[in-house]
């Protein structure tokens, strides 16, 4: 979004807070939707959660559209 990097630093930060919003809202949902709710239920699905992102997400969605990531064949030393 930006060349700044003390700008994308606190893009990135609003970022994260408004995605950490919206992802607390689609717990609260589900929490709805299923009408049950609970320290072992959301434990669940922050595993979940924390598994997709962890792998999927960082390892292959990611560098397909982050034009500033690196892959294993690119790095800073050039």
């Amino acid at each position: 979004m930006t060349d700044d990097r003390t700008r994308a630093k606190a893009l990135g930060y609003l970022a994260h807070f408004g995605f950490g919003l919206l992802f607390a809202s689609g717990y609260y949902l589900i929490f709805l939707v299923i009408d049950a709710s609970g320290w072992l239920l959301g434990a669940v699905l922050g595993l979940v959660h924390g598994l997709f992102a962890g792998t999927a997400l960082v390892n292959i969605l990611l560098p397909l559209v982050h034009p500033r990531m690196g892959s294993p064949w690119t790095d800073a030393r050039s």
